[in-house]
């Protein structure tokens, strides 16, 4: 009998063991929702005093998000870096939904910069913006912010952070407890000093990399995946060549937490590009395509954009919503480019030609799932406008869309003032970050004289107004900018022409 009942004890044991592995093999895979990157905010000047919270005079830095990606439940990962001299900065991240945000794990300093991972877990429904700011110490510098939401995320699992000079990007040893655990990696340069020329996701056992965000111009770059071991793992993806750089990375357990967002069109990767005064001509965006839908390239220029081309081309474009239009007196050309992938190609390239390199240049790259590039309505527009107003219109009325469900989007570009708000349309989305540690009367790496938006219209046909908040150094001056509405599908991928079928996963 006691063999037997040991026996049995071993057996239960066994199948216990069982059941705990197929109770943690049966936890839903970690999932991304959405990502988007901004560029690089260098202070220059006296700070300006944004919209609240970020009222005090010391810096903030307001990155926007797209409201209809970010579902209740869902987790929010927010990676920044900054200049340390001094050692004593002390930083505050909120939002505009007052979720709870933890700081996961600093790097030790490298070259005087220091890398940070935020995170916000059961984040509510229609989260828009994301505030860093500086409470105290002293002001140097902000890198770029990345940010990447993800649902069927739980709790932290292990971090660690490595600095090196190389091309390839490794981030220090992980030992998870648990397999199935999403790894998150991001990386900045510690010493950048010009264009990356591309960023190649980790190839490594047990875990299928892809990345989220590739900031070329700025040297920074984030991946992913599920880990599906416990083994101490160094996560790592490439460069194309030797950068001085700090990367840290997270482990977070899989949960059943969130869900996926149903909204369509909607955006699933956004990036927000600056290219400086006197840079490399042409220019490289980085980009991410993992849904079969449109790419979409807003730009404010004042040097000519003479062709765009990328590296994989696409199945449709890029072509312009109109005809090129230059603002009065010269100022500000304003461009809204669009491609679509029926065979999304995952991270590429897009090369960007001015006529001339002398004045710096803003992009802002959505890729949209359920979107096309049949333009419903395009519209150009500019002016003169010498006194300081705390909303400008931009548009009036101006643009009408004949379809449901229209994917709008709009720009524009002037001097002397911050846009800071979206006045009109109700519902419609404000894409411009801004650095408040920065002259309003910029131009710098952030958007301190351009404007961003877009729109989901739904089943309205009304007329299009676009009223921007401002804060402005003095009148706006001479200012352009661009509306143009693309149709969508409501069922998410668009369908390729006859003849492209075999193309499509």
């Amino acid at each position: 009998m006691k063999k037997l009942s040991l026996t049995v004890f071993a057996v239960v044991c066994v199948f216990s063991s069982c059941a705990l592995a197929w109770s943690q093999a049966a936890l839903p895979s970690p999932t991304l929702i959405y990502s988007t990157a901004a560029p690089l905010a260098i202070p220059n000047g006296s700070p300006w005093n944004g919209p609240a919270p970020c009222t005090a005079s010391t810096p903030c830095y307001r990155i926007p998000l797209e409201t209809p990606a970010i579902t209740g439940g869902s987790t929010l990962v927010m990676m920044f870096g900054y200049d340390s001299t001094s050692n004593n900065q002390v930083f505050s991240v909120t939002d505009d939904k007052s979720n709870s945000w933890v700081l996961d794990v600093v790097s030790s300093a490298s070259n005087s910069k220091v890398v940070r991972m935020y995170r916000a877990a059961n984040v509510a429904a229609g989260t828009s913006y994301v505030n860093i700011q500086l409470t105290s110490g002293s002001q140097n510098g902000f890198w770029q912010p990345l940010i990447a939401e993800f649902y069927n995320v739980g709790a932290i699992d292990g971090s660690s952070c490595f600095a090196n000079n190389s091309a390839t990007v490794q981030a220090g040893n992980i030992t998870p407890t648990v397999s199935g655990d999403l790894i998150l990696q991001a990386k900045y340069s510690a010493n950048q000093t010009s264009q990356t020329a591309s960023f190649t996701a980790g190839s490594q056992p047990n875990i299928s990399w892809s990345l989220a965000s590739q900031l070329l111009g700025d040297g920074a770059a984030d991946q992913y995946g599920v880990y599906n071991s416990t083994a101490t793992l160094n996560p790592q993806f490439g460069q194309a060549s030797a950068d001085a750089y700090i990367s840290c990375a997270v482990a977070l357990k899989a949960a059943s937490a969130g869900s996926a967002p149903t909204a369509i069109p909607r955006i699933v990767h956004q990036e927000h590009d600056a290219m400086p005064r006197g840079a490399l001509n042409p220019w490289t965006l980085g980009m991410i395509a993992t849904q079969p839908g449109a790419i979409y390239i807003s730009a404010m220029e004042n040097d000519p954009i003479t062709s765009l081309t990328s590296s994989a081309t696409p199945d449709l474009g890029w072509a312009k919503s109109g005809p090129d239009h230059v603002g009065t007196n010269g100022h500000n050309n304003t461009y809204i480019y669009c491609a679509q992938f029926y065979k999304p190609p995952g991270p590429f390239t897009i090369s960007v030609t001015r006529s001339v390199n002398t004045n710096d240049s803003i992009f802002m790259v959505y890729e949209v799932i359920g979107g096309t590039c049949t333009v419903d309505a395009d519209f150009p527009y500019d002016g003169v406008q010498q006194s300081a107003t705390s909303a400008m219109t931009i548009c009036s009325g101006c643009l009408t869309p004949t379809k449901p469900n229209d994917f709008i989007l709009a720009n524009e570009g002037q001097g002397n003032c911050t846009v800071t708000s979206l006045v009109s349309p109700t519902g419609g989305i404000l894409d411009s970050a801004w650095f408040s540690g920065n002259t309003i009367d910029g131009p710098t790496q952030t958007d301190e004289n351009n404007g961003w938006m877009h729109y989901y219209n739904g089943s309205s046909l009304s007329p299009i107004t676009v009223t921007l908040g401002e804060s402005c150094a003095s009148g706006e001056g001479y200012w352009a900018g661009r509306v143009a509405a693309y149709q969508s599908v409501s069922t998410g991928a668009p369908q390729p022409p006859t003849g492209l079928s075999a193309i499509v996963h």
